[in-house]
């Protein structure tokens, strides 16, 4: 199935990743896209047009506007989607999905439902965590300072819970994933050795950010293991959504994060409105691959959760921060911290509604 323009424009966007802004469109018969990054001096324009916008987006590659790995692993995991969307029956209930075992993995697979739901929960909290820590930082030690030790309690709490479970069943865990979690574990030390510059107010918000952002990337590389393990075939398209809703949050995390800091000091650092460009533009592209690719009771239950006053709030403080470049924001960081956490924890709900139609049947 060829890729649409607005795919092409999330693809775009989200390979950007924060260093520009692209669209892709229709002229005269063409497909065209257009990039807008930063350059040495000024903004740099670029414009490539052909006959189709998978075309065109490897001509952007090619020309070195887009990193190539980047590119085909969006293209392939929107093709995925795309043609395995109708895999499942749109009116099939989560009552009535199940997971087949996967024959070279049997233990594994039983294990499935409470390892990813570890991991998925103690994400929750470094995500949170890493706003907490944006927020303080940013405002000098005025705002969240018991919030922000709160939950390092928690986030630890998690983290124990996880290699406790770990250390139980370390003997049906492939290597694989084994190795995964090694380097998650150094990750997550790092962290935690980390919290006392953090405290000290020793560190700069982009340095927090960007250490809890790398932790993150790979306890999700964990469970995208799992899934590509666990996860019998006739389910991959909800899987798919699944992986693709986690990438969401993390983007809408890292977002809270690098606004939080913004919204603080009522103006941009250097390269953060293009950053946060970006990440807006990247979880709506993983939102797209969520509806796409899940069954519709599932694509149904996000659009209900996301239908209400908190999304709202949430949007309408983007626009103010996406259109005033120069800063002058006047929103509360606290306001913006509490709102966007709620509409993350209502990615959560259907995250966590989605996962339970991946576990095995008994």
């Amino acid at each position: 199935m060829p890729i649409g323009r607005e795919d092409a424009t999330r693809i775009v966007r989200f390979c950007l990743a924060g260093v520009g802004w692209g669209s892709a469109l229709h002229e005269d018969d063409m497909c065209v896209l257009k990039i807008s990054r930063s350059a040495v001096i000024g903004t740099e324009a670029l414009r490539f047009d052909g006959d189709t916008f998978e075309a065109v987006l490897r001509q952007a590659a090619a020309a070195g506007a887009l990193k190539s790995g980047c590119l085909e692993k969006q293209i392939a995991f929107l093709a995925r989607s795309l043609a395995t969307r109708g895999m499942a029956a749109p009116e099939e209930s989560a009552a009535h999905l199940s997971v087949g075992s996967v024959t070279q993995n049997l233990a594994l697979d039983a294990l499935f439902p409470e390892m990813t739901s570890a991991i998925s929960a103690l994400v929750h909290e470094t995500q949170r965590e890493r706003g907490t820590a944006s927020l303080y930082l940013s405002s000098g030690g005025r705002l969240f300072a018991d919030q922000m030790r709160e939950q390092w309690r928690k986030t630890d709490a998690r983290r124990a819970a996880l290699s406790s479970f770990r250390r139980q069943h370390a003997a049906a865990l492939p290597a694989t994933v084994t190795s995964r979690l090694d380097r998650s574990e150094d990750l997550l030390g790092d962290l935690c050795t980390g919290r006392a510059a953090i405290a000290a107010l020793d560190q700069l918000p982009a340095e927090a950010i960007d250490r809890y952002s790398k932790a993150n990337a790979d306890l999700l590389s964990v469970i995208d293991e799992l899934a590509r393990r666990g996860v019998d075939t006739a389910l991959r398209p909800t899987a798919l959504a699944w992986m693709a809703l986690l990438h969401a949050k993390e983007k809408t995390g890292i977002e809270r994060a690098q606004l939080a800091s913004a919204f603080a000091w009522d103006r941009y650092s250097e390269g953060q409105h293009a950053t946060v460009s970006a990440l807006i533009a990247s979880s709506e592209s993983y939102l797209h691959v969520f509806v796409a690719a899940a069954p519709r009771r599932a694509s149904d239950l996000l659009r209900i959760q996301l239908d209400s006053d908190v999304t709202n709030a949430v949007t309408e403080m983007e626009r103010v921060a996406l259109t005033r470049r120069e800063g002058g924001f006047n929103i509360d960081p606290t306001d913006w911290f509490v709102n966007i956490s709620r509409k993350m924890d209502m990615l959560g709900d259907v995250e966590s509604a989605v996962r339970e139609t991946l576990i095995p049947a008994r």
